[in-house]
Formats: structure tokens, C-alpha cells, sequence
């Protein structure tokens, strides 16, 4: 049986080979490596759920249904000032009645 340096065993656990004169020598990961990995794994997995979540979540408000709701503007930009800023940001943005926005700027020379 041959390894080369690096070999990855069962479950992505790598092999560690120290080679002597006359034969080479295979050591398992240890607990501790294991744990190790599983923790990176679990960690790279929930940060790719989060970011699905939050994607998923942005779509949801953006779906129309066929009403006026605020969150339709939440990423429009306008320029403020000669720099391009978030119209919620500068802005009091409501719904007086279904098919309405109503849009009243903070600063009223704007």
C-alpha cells in the first residue's frame, strides 16, 4: 500500500505519514484534530445557511403583492449632497393608503 504526504483518509481525516529507512509510518488524526475540523466544518456550514437565510429574506421583501410598502425603496439611492446615499437614510418613507408612498425628506430645502 502506497501514501503519499498529505493523503486524506475516511471522512476528510488527514493521514500523516513519517517515512524511517526501511518502511513508512501511518498515524490517524487525533481527537483533537478531528473535533478541530468538524468545528471549521460547522462553522463554514452555518455561515453559508446565514447568508442563504438573509438572501432569502431580502427576496421575501421585495416581493409586490400588489401594495405600496416602504421596504419596495430600501434600495434606492439618491444624491444627497453630491454623494449617492439611501433614500431611507435621508428620508421618512410611509404608506398612507395601499397604493401610496409617501416620501417626506428630513431636510426640507432638498
Amino acid at each position: 500500500m502506497k501514501f503519499h504526504s498529505g493523503a486524506v483518509g475516511f471522512f476528510g481525516v488527514p493521514l500523516v505519514l513519517q517515512h524511517s529507512d526501511k518502511r513508512a509510518v501511518l498515524r490517524h488524526a487525533t481527537n483533537e484534530e478531528i473535533e478541530e475540523e468538524k468545528m471549521i466544518v460547522e462553522e463554514q456550514a452555518k455561515e453559508k445557511m446565514e447568508k442563504a437565510i438573509e438572501t432569502v429574506q431580502s427576496n421575501f421583501n421585495t416581493v409586490r403583492t400588489g401594495r405600496a410598502n416602504p421596504s419596495m425603496l430600501d434600495r434606492i439611492e439618491v444624491e444627497y449632497y453630491g454623494t449617492p446615499v439611501n433614500l431611507k437614510t435621508i428620508a421618512q418613507i410611509n404608506t398612507p393608503d395601499a397604493t401610496s408612498l409617501l416620501i417626506q425628506p428630513y431636510d426640507k430645502s432638498w
